[in-house]
């Protein structure tokens, strides 16, 4: 098949072509399309599935990146000595305040990017509730594009009715941890998940059932302090598993056979920053980019996540 590994291009939009063959007989893209090229408008992955005339199928997968190099204007009409401002895209903001590629917008429930706020901009409405964070720069220099956390501070979103979920969230530490420190928690009455750093400044997970063990997962990843680190969080309760993913590398996974799911967890918060009210385990640093799913991603999704949010 013929489509590139990579595709970069500037415009509003580009055509991918898969190229022919005598013996292709069709083609299926993830975008549902079925045709041989196909044009795109956002940055991400992009699958197509070739079937041969023996039924024999093939798979080739592109990463595009778009730069939109379109000017605008503060004002078409001036007069002589006034000045007028000319300005284009950021291309190097990656997933900042655009819309998320449309393959990981299959069950999205809720995409806050922390544009000067902490919205959801993924038209579900799931806005989130800032206690006490500040807005700082995010990892491309963005001004008020990120939450900074001093040790005391939380931001709520709802979530979405969801009991099997994953998330994908980017931080960066400040300093050495003195106690656990969270990075999200989602707790109803019995039952509870979350994600934090141990007092080794090391990746930390759990599932806390109702009854029956917790799944607990510890990482060998020692955290670097004021380095971005993306994480993406995965947990199913029918399989009662759970995986923590850092910087698009799978670290730690782990499961349970026993165990009872508190079925009011579905309609409870996610904490983002902290486990306020339970041990308060504050984060101190930055945390950016959350985004929460109703179900697992497969691990090119959470490398497209990684490079694209990189």
């Amino acid at each position: 098949m013929a489509v590139s590994d990579t595709t970069s291009a500037c415009g509003a939009s580009t055509t991918l072509d898969d190229g022919t063959d005598p013996a292709w007989a069709s083609y299926l893209w993830n975008t549902t399309e079925d045709t041989q090229t196909i044009s795109v408008s956002n940055s991400g992955e992009y699958t197509v599935e070739v079937t041969d005339t023996n039924g024999c199928i093939g798979y080739d997968t592109t990463l595009v990146s778009i730069i939109d190099p379109t000017i605008t204007t503060s004002d078409t009409v001036i007069c002589i000595g006034d000045s007028v401002t000319l300005s284009v895209p950021n291309s190097t903001q990656g997933l900042v305040c655009s819309p998320l590629p449309s393959n990981l917008q299959n069950g999205l429930l809720g995409y806050w990017p922390f544009c000067g706020n902490a919205n959801d901009e993924s038209g579900n409405g799931n806005d989130g509730t800032v206690n006490g964070a500040t807005l700082t720069s995010d990892r491309f220099g963005n001004s008020n594009s990120a939450y900074s956390f001093d040790g005391n501070d939380w931001i709520e979103t709802p979530s979405g009715n969801v009991v099997d979920y994953s998330c994908s969230f980017w931080f960066k530490r400040d300093q050495l941890p003195v106690t656990f420190e969270g990075f999200i928690w989602k707790r109803s009455t019995l039952s509870h998940q979350y994600c934090e750093t141990s007092l080794g400044n090391q990746f930390y997970a759990r599932a806390q059932y109702q009854s029956g063990n917790p799944i607990d997962v510890v990482t060998n990843y020692d955290i670097p302090l004021n380095d971005w680190i993306h994480c993406v969080f995965q947990f199913n309760e029918s399989l009662k598993i759970i995986e923590l993913y850092i910087n698009g590398v799978l670290y730690s996974s782990a499961s349970t056979s026993g165990g009872g799911y508190d079925a009011s967890a579905a309609l409870d918060k996610f904490y983002l920053g902290g486990r306020p009210f339970v041990n308060n385990y504050y984060l101190r640093g930055q945390m950016d980019d959350f985004i929460l799913w109703d179900r697992f991603l497969t691990p090119s999704e959470i490398q497209e996540l990684y490079e694209l949010g990189s």
